[in-house]
């Protein structure tokens, strides 16, 4: 019997205006957050996530930032509001 595993990587990002400072170019803009997943996959069908990064980006100047879980957790929350 042959099984086929791996992982995939899947980005998604989930607020898109979020009002903040960028720490690079210094000016204030709607900055998206995105969620890079990498999941655990069975016969190419991913399963479960088991490693989960959050970054801000800036649509300027293109810079990602990571972010822990809890901080990107308020400011989405923040965002839909």
């Amino acid at each position: 019997m042959i099984i086929f595993y791996g992982s995939r990587d899947i980005k998604k990002t989930v607020a898109e205006n979020v009002p903040r400072q960028c720490n690079r170019c210094q000016q204030s803009h709607n900055i998206q957050i995105q969620r890079n997943a990498t999941w655990f996959t069975l016969f190419f069908i991913p399963i479960f996530p088991y490693v989960t990064n959050y970054f801000l980006r800036c649509p300027e100047c293109g810079i990602f930032l990571e972010l822990e879980k809890s901080e990107a957790k308020a400011l989405i929350a923040g965002a839909k509001q």
